[in-house]
């Protein structure tokens, strides 16, 4: 269940459970494969089913966010196996934001352009996109990606009247050609 919390100090309960939820979240993902007709403009998604409490705010902790970026590579790879013949051409990737967390998901797009376009689109007046070519999520949480998949970050600065005032990084991770 996602559930964005207004009590950004309040206590964790039941993280075993949570997490243990979000596992199998991550393995629902097994023999499943979205239909032609539940993608919308060439696009499918599905968001990661936390609360925000577990991700950001005082009570997330290092641990707690390698646990959830681990089951949406995982559901990720999940799809990926379970892609039938028709969708070979699709590319099943992988966002996730960081350091709010919340808003990460895993995506299909009908073809690699769809995702370059999305990829590419937020270099406008109110935001300003960059490739990270120096850090790595994978390296910073020493997470293990499946072979075949590959991780490509952005660097997203977002501005008001020419200040800058949120920057955040999409990690993409999946399908991805370089």
């Amino acid at each position: 269940m996602r559930r964005l919390s207004f009590y950004r100090k309040k206590k964790l309960r039941g993280l075993r459970r949570r997490l243990r939820d979000l596992g199998r979240w991550a393995d629902s993902f097994i023999g499943y494969f979205p239909k032609v007709s539940e993608l919308q403009d060439n696009y499918w998604e599905e968001k990661i089913p936390i609360e925000s409490n577990l991700v950001e705010g005082a009570k997330s902790r290092r641990t707690i966010k390698k646990e959830c970026i681990t089951s949406i590579i995982r559901a990720c790879s999940n799809l990926i196996q379970s892609k039938p013949d028709y969708a070979q051409g699709y590319r099943v990737i992988c966002l996730i934001v960081e350091p709010h967390m919340f808003p990460s998901r895993i995506c299909v797009w009908k073809s690699i352009d769809h995702y370059k376009s999305y990829a590419s689109e937020c270099d406008t007046a109110y935001v300003e996109c960059k490739r990270n070519t120096i850090k790595s999520l994978v390296k910073k949480y020493g997470l293990l990606v499946p072979m075949g998949m590959r991780e490509v970050g952005y660097d997203i600065a977002e501005k008001e009247n020419g200040v800058v005032i949120n920057r955040i990084t999409h990690w993409f991770i999946g399908e991805i050609d370089q």
